[in-house]
């Protein structure tokens, strides 16, 4: 599931709803798709991983930890993303 699910974020547009939601990928188009382009790779190694894992016999704990790394990476990397694109103004009204 997360292999398919790992192909349609690049493929989502812009909105509220759907997709990888923070102040970072909603503010900025490019940071939107690069945010949600890292997020299908991620999703998909993980669903791969969580495949060969449940075939080999692999502990349930390690492909959770996998699955919440693969969740929590895009959400930072929106961040760091946003700050090399438009970096952040601070206002230094003294």
């Amino acid at each position: 599931m997360l292999v398919v699910i790992g192909n349609y974020p690049t493929k989502f547009p812009k909105h509220f709803f759907v997709g990888i939601r923070t102040p970072w990928t909603l503010a900025s188009d490019e940071v939107w798709f690069k945010t949600h382009r890292l997020a299908g790779w991620l999703f998909s190694i993980a669903g791969v991983a969580m495949f060969i894992g449940a075939l080999i016999g692999v502990p349930m704990a390690p492909l959770i930890v996998l699955v919440l790394a693969a969740a929590l990476m895009p959400v930072v990397f929106s961040l760091l993303c946003y700050r090399k694109v438009h970096g952040f103004k601070t206002d230094n009204k003294s």
